[in-house]
């Protein structure tokens, strides 16, 4: 009796054609476009595409989304299409910042001609 009760009360009849939304009862079988289409040329697509390649193996390979975009697939493939910087990446921003730290650091050491002394050996 418990059965036919808990039956009773929690399913009603519902017709299933009422739960399908007009947008995706299609009468026809819908056009497919490109997903991602780099360039109408297929030579210039292919070289774009290994640019793509490239990209994507020098960024850290984690997905971790801090650029914006989903993966670091889509942010090379948002690099070439212009859309984006390498970086966006904070991996590679941080990386890059480092290099020009070092940079500086080495500039703050530099002393231009008029104030060196030219031609002495530091060894003797």
């Amino acid at each position: 009796m418990g059965q036919n009760v808990a039956k009773d009360k929690n399913h009603t009849a519902v017709d299933n054609s009422s739960l399908i939304p007009e947008v995706i009862n299609w009468q026809t079988t819908p056009d497919c476009g490109s997903g991602l289409r780099l360039d109408a040329d297929r030579g210039i697509a292919l070289k774009k595409l290994s640019d793509i390649e490239n990209i994507c193996d020098a960024l850290p390979g984690i997905d971790c989304g801090s650029c914006g975009a989903p993966s670091c697939h889509a942010l090379a493939e948002d690099v070439v299409l212009g859309t984006a910087h390498e970086s966006d990446c904070v991996f590679k921003l941080r990386e890059r910042m480092g290099t020009l730290f070092h940079e500086m650091a080495e500039l703050q050491e530099y002393m231009p001609p008029p104030f060196r002394e030219i031609g002495l050996d530091k060894s003797k």
